[in-house]
């Protein structure tokens, strides 16, 4: 860690999650537990994971604690998110060779297929009214499209349409876009893109890593994407990108802690909180952990500094590590409101 940065540690005015910050890792058993997602009133996660030899779906209190089965059958289920009213989960169910959506109930129950036919549909995400589930469709090798199915079931519609690889779409708060995972374009890894759901032409990209980046989750006042890079020596770590201005801010740092540990599949609690995500930090296994950001400072990685005062407060601007060209900032008010990424 640079002097730079552990100054600027000291100000409290940007940190690590190692840090300071509290930690709690939510799941134990050994094995693989993935793709969390948050009940509306914070207090659960529901996940995958391969405890029974196929990928079923999970419940566990977000502090921890004993995980319920909610999934039973021989297929595996995978890819779960809970519906905005916390009634049910949709999620991804392999059938034979296809992949299908289908729901059940939060306690378990009766399974419903949304979508069939011998195709791949995964990654389903729901409108903010819970009425439409989104997912990402695959046409062939390297082509994949964003469709829409009404949750309480009917007719698929295609909603995204644009050549190669597009998946994990997760729709902002407003209900307004779309930001997915996609790529390769014009030989640049794969980066996080979002589109205008009343308008898909209108595709504007959110992130400029030259590594791949993707698993986009918007946070939950929909001012930044937050999501999966590799942008620094190629380990899995998550960051947030800012939608106005495009800066970055660095989350976790579990790899830098941990060889290959990664932290993967964010997912941002109901209040705006926390965040649940994945990673090997610990066992070598993956398991589901929560870190509080409610007084997070933005962590970054930074090449130079400068700290200027303003009438309402203190303006940090740097220069990334990762990018010597790009310039972003970060406003630190006096007052309670938490201040803003801008370049």
């Amino acid at each position: 860690m640079s002097r730079v940065l552990i100054a600027l540690l000291g100000l409290g005015l940007i940190g690590s999650p190692a840090h300071g910050i509290t930690l709690t890792q939510v799941t134990t058993d050994p094995g693989t537990d993935l793709h969390p997602s948050w009940t509306p009133d914070g207090q659960t996660l529901v996940f995958e994971a391969n405890r029974s030899g196929t990928r079923q779906l999970y419940k566990i209190p977000a502090t921890g604690g004993v995980a319920q089965q909610i999934t039973t059958s021989s297929q595996h289920n995978d890819h779960p998110e809970v519906s905005p009213d916390g009634t049910y989960i949709a999620f991804r169910k392999r059938v034979g060779s296809a992949q299908h959506i289908y729901r059940i109930g939060i306690n378990g129950g009766a399974e419903t297929a949304l979508t069939s036919g011998l195709i791949e549909d995964w990654g389903p995400t729901f409108s903010p009214d819970g009425g439409t589930i989104y997912f990402a469709r695959k046409y062939n090798l390297d082509e994949w499209d964003i469709f829409k199915v009404p949750a309480a079931g009917g007719p698929t519609q295609i909603v995204m349409s644009a050549p190669d690889y597009h998946g994990y779409p997760s729709v902002s708060p407003d209900g307004l876009w779309i930001a997915v995972e996609g790529g390769p374009f014009a030989g640049v890894d794969i980066n996080i893109f979002e589109f205008e759901v009343a308008n898909p032409s209108n595709i504007r990209q959110v992130s400029f890593e030259t590594a791949n980046t993707g698993q986009p989750a918007y946070k939950t006042n929909g001012s930044r994407v937050g999501g999966v890079s590799r942008r620094l020596n190629n380990h899995l770590d998550l960051y947030e990108w800012d939608r106005t201005s495009l800066g970055h801010a660095r989350v976790t740092f579990d790899a830098e802690e941990i060889a290959d540990a990664g932290s993967v599949f964010p997912a941002y609690s109901p209040d705006g909180t926390k965040v649940a995500f994945a990673s090997k930090r610990v066992t070598g296994d993956y398991n589901i952990w929560v870190l509080d950001i409610s007084e997070q400072p933005i962590p970054v990685d930074l090449l130079s500094f400068q700290v200027s005062s303003t009438d309402d407060g203190v303006l940090v601007s740097w220069r990334s590590a990762g990018d010597a060209s790009d310039v972003a900032g970060y406003h630190v008010h006096k007052g309670p409101e938490v201040g803003h990424l801008e370049r």
